[in-house]
């Protein structure tokens, strides 16, 4: 007991040592690289866009996301190179995730003159990072951070992953992605395939396999590489021409995926995954009447295609059909059972038309079947409504027990004002790294979600920061036009991000920015 005592007794007189010395003489180390007080740009004027999907411009080809079509209105206005604008947008990304890349970005080089946020729609399923907001260790450490030991030992582990990286950085020659805990994807199965990329010869197969799985976790660059170098193995594998077209389709690049697809046809007219991939391409850009005949043309191929039967499903959702939606939906369980997407989808349209009681139902089934998906969490938490009550109720009801990982979610679920303080906290937190460091900053809203921009509104007002409604621009704008400024997933076209970018760009020529 004594030697331990007297271990803390002189770890502790060590920390203070070296505290002393480090605010006394070595306070200079922290100004130089970038920990405290970030370099200002050299010349120009630097717009950092930091935030989610929308932001990354998820929906819309490359090259038509909203910062991009913002760097063109200001170059055509204002040429001669004096302004650069950087998206710094991560899909799937929540507040804490924003603010981790956003104090990275500004480690990597010299500090932004504005930055812009939009973000924290994620927050609501996506927990990773939200312990950091409250109980009894949190006050210490992040105290122990803002010293300058601790910021001496961020600054230390930063170049050692700047250098070199950990041995799980990579496999093979591929990046992994980014992924914590559950976001945008199944992280069990992606490891279990980084397991099986290690052991195996590197099969065209096994390259296309990990590009889907880096797809669902929103890693789309590195599914990218994995699909074309799986085309490079195998050039006869139709199912990597139909993936990388159903990528294009994902990031809106409508008129490569055409190309793909085309050649997925050719080497493979009768693999079924070149009439999913095809359905897709319609599904996305709205046509549900050529993405239902793409998707029967694959029933016909295999008549026990969950996926054909979950897409049909929801083409008549999205056109409000929500009896032909139930209708194609039950006919898939009958025929996969144990595919959990299809009770999702199902319990998504029985909330929409109003029944409560089956949609409940059916998303605990999906999150019985399906405990890794962030999509069924996601409408776990929607469909209560953060309600862990009302889940313990219908649990009880219908004698189902979750799996461990979906009851371990549960016990992070509160009521939605919880989520809201989570956000409002690193909002806060970004506004003034931004105050120290002589950064402006503007706050903006998602073009569709009127609560939320009540919320980001009262934040911005808060915290004295410019706010940009997008969703007032959108919510006065003719139907029919709306209509094509958004993806079937909710995401912005290439034209909603350009009336976000308008948005933007008239508000900073009126502030006199």
């Amino acid at each position: 007991m004594r030697k331990l005592a007297a271990f803390l007794l002189g770890g502790a007189l060590v920390f203070f040592v070296l505290e002393i010395i480090l605010r006394a003489g070595g306070f200079f180390i922290f100004h130089r690289q970038g920990i405290e007080k970030y370099k200002q740009a050299p010349s120009g004027y630097r717009i950092l866009c930091i935030g989610d999907s929308f932001t990354y411009g998820l929906g819309a080809a490359h090259g038509f996301d909203y910062p991009i079509q913002l760097a063109r209105l200001l170059g055509s206005k204002y040429p001669g190179g004096k302004f650069q604008v950087m998206n710094r947008g991560r899909c799937s990304y929540n507040t804490t995730q924003i603010l981790s890349d956003f104090q990275a970005t500004l480690r990597e080089g010299t500090a932004p003159n504005l930055v812009i946020l939009l973000g924290g729609g994620n927050n609501y399923w996506n927990f990773y990072g939200r312990e950091r907001q409250s109980g009894v260790i949190a006050l210490p450490v992040k105290w122990f951070f803002r010293t300058k030991v601790g910021k001496l030992i961020v600054l230390i582990s930063w170049k050692i992953r700047k250098r070199g990286g950990s041995p799980g950085d990579t496999f093979g020659n591929i990046p992994a992605t980014h992924n914590y805990g559950s976001v945008g994807g199944r992280p069990a199965f992606l490891e279990k395939l980084k397991a099986r990329f290690c052991r195996e010869n590197h099969g065209s197969k096994v390259y296309i396999e990990l590009g889907v799985a880096l797809a669902e976790c929103g890693s789309y660059p590195e599914a990218e590489k994995c699909f074309l170098k799986g085309i490079e193995i195998d050039p006869a594998s139709s199912e990597g021409y139909a993936r990388m077209g159903g990528l294009c389709v994902s990031l809106g690049r409508y008129e490569e995926a055409k190309k793909w697809l085309a050649q997925a046809f050719k080497t493979g007219p009768g693999d079924i995954e070149c009439y999913v991939e095809t359905g897709w391409f319609y599904l996305q850009q709205r046509f549900y009447d050529e993405a239902i005949e793409w998707y029967r043309k694959g029933l016909e191929i295999d008549p026990q295609s969950g996926i054909c039967y979950l897409s049909i499903g929801t083409a008549y959702a999205r056109r409000s059909l929500y009896d032909e939606a139930v209708a194609w939906l039950e006919k898939g369980i009958s025929v996969d059972r144990m595919n959990g997407d299809l009770y999702r989808c199902l319990a998504g349209v029985y909330a929409n038309k109003g029944e409560t009681a089956k949609s409940r139902e059916c998303i605990l089934l999906a999150a019985c079947l399906n405990p890794e998906d962030i999509d069924t969490r996601s409408d776990l938490v929607r469909i209560f409504g953060g309600d862990r009550s009302a889940i313990s109720e219908a649990l009880a009801k219908n004698s189902i027990v979750l799996p461990p990982r979906i009851a371990a979610l549960l016990k992070k679920i509160s009521y939605f004002d919880d989520v809201r303080q989570w956000i409002i906290s690193d909002i806060r937190e970004i506004a003034n790294i931004c105050r120290r460091n002589d950064i402006r900053m503007i706050l903006m809203d998602y073009p569709g979600d009127e609560v939320f921009s009540e919320l980001m509104s009262k934040i911005a007002g808060d915290n004295s920061i410019p706010f940009v409604s997008n969703y007032r621009v959108f919510s006065v704008m003719d139907r029919a036009a709306s209509r094509n400024c958004f993806v079937s997933d909710g995401h912005c076209s290439a034209d909603g991000y350009a009336v976000i970018a308008r948005n933007l760009f008239n508000f900073l020529e009126a502030e006199g920015k």
